[in-house]
């Protein structure tokens, strides 16, 4: 290892050396990724009641499920933000916001964390299209009843939802945001891991 690359090293829950300026997969768990999306806030804290990104990481598999999406996609949309396990979760305005400052060079300091991750747990490094539409969803939904009234009504006016629409969608499947403990969903993460790895053979 390049001993320069060990200012780039963060310690993880399992008790390893995590580089990231040059992830590799054989340092990528699944304990250390459950565990770290159970205990990260979504919106940078500004919701209520605290809402993880393993709640919602699972919502989007769940969700991928509902429309009719192989196991594949809803595994690799149950891992689709597993990258901010190592970053944390940057909201949606501060990552447009980088990639508007800084282009290409933005993505190419995470891609190579994503890509460690999608070959750890043999996922395709391009994610599905279908993904993205269902975390677009989940985020909408997930401001709209997980923000306190007066930032609720804020988020729909800058999103031009009407308060009559439901989520902004015309049908809206009946798919309870998951509101567990912080214990609780990291152990529902791993559930759902196991049984969509048993489907797609992964070990």
């Amino acid at each position: 290892m390049n001993h320069a690359s060990k200012r780039y090293e963060i310690v993880i829950y399992t008790g390893i050396a995590f580089d990231l300026g040059d992830p590799r997969p054989e340092n990528v768990h699944v304990e250390d990724i459950a565990h770290a999306l159970a205990y990260m806030c979504r919106f940078n804290g500004h919701c209520e009641p605290f809402y993880s990104v393993a709640a919602h990481s699972l919502y989007v598999s769940e969700l991928l499920a509902q429309r009719g999406y192989s196991p594949e996609i809803q595994f690799q949309g149950l891992f689709h933000d597993a990258d901010e396990a190592y970053t944390n979760d940057p909201t949606t305005p501060w990552k447009r916001l980088l990639s508007d400052r800084l282009g290409q060079q933005y993505n190419k300091l995470t891609e190579p964390i994503w890509f460690a991750i999608a070959d750890r747990f043999g996922m395709s490094r391009i994610r599905h299209p279908a993904i993205k539409e269902a975390d677009t969803d989940a985020y909408r939904r997930e401001r709209y009843e997980l923000f306190v009234p007066e930032a609720a009504a804020l988020a729909r006016q800058i999103d031009n939802v009407a308060a009559t629409e439901r989520h902004g969608l015309a049908s809206y499947p009946d798919l309870p945001l998951q509101r567990a403990s912080k214990s609780v969903m990291e152990r529902r993460f791993l559930q759902r891991y196991e049984s969509l790895a048993l489907q797609v053979g992964v070990s």
